[in-house]
């Protein structure tokens, strides 16, 4: 009799041990909030960036994107998606050269800014990314 009553403490003491586990209501806390999603990227105005397979304005998104401007005006590409593109005109001889950079059609790695001008009032100027089929703009000469 006296091993069952020595092991029935023991099991007292044990469930007694378990059932003790600490002051709170047996609740879990949920998770954190998940951190919320950046920032859409910003365009400034009279600029096309570029995204990962898109070129953007500050107005608009949607492929082909058009940036209308005056002759003569800076029109300027920067890259700032971590993917490398270029940008290559139908025409490449009206994307003139500004200060003392180059004309034409131009690779465009990432961290990259380049700057055309087009002289001719109402003609338009198509562009496409030969990296990313559908990757498209036109420069509109008012």
């Amino acid at each position: 009799m006296r091993k069952i009553s020595g092991l029935f403490g023991v099991l007292i003491l044990s469930v007694g041990l378990i059932s003790c586990g600490g002051g709170g209501d047996g609740s879990v806390s949920p998770p954190p909030p998940p951190p919320p999603p950046p920032p859409p990227p910003t365009c400034v105005t009279g600029t096309f960036c570029m995204a990962g397979s898109t070129f953007f304005t500050s107005a608009a998104t949607v492929q082909p994107v058009g940036l209308s401007v005056a002759a003569n005006a800076t029109v300027t590409w920067t890259n700032d998606s971590g993917v490398a593109h270029n940008v290559t005109f139908d025409d490449p001889t009206t994307a003139l050269a500004v200060g003392t950079g180059s004309s034409g059609s131009f690779a465009a790695p990432t961290g990259g800014t380049s700057q055309r001008k087009f002289a001719v009032s109402g003609s338009s100027h198509p562009f496409h990314c030969t990296i990313h089929p559908g990757m498209s703009g036109t420069v509109n000469v008012q």
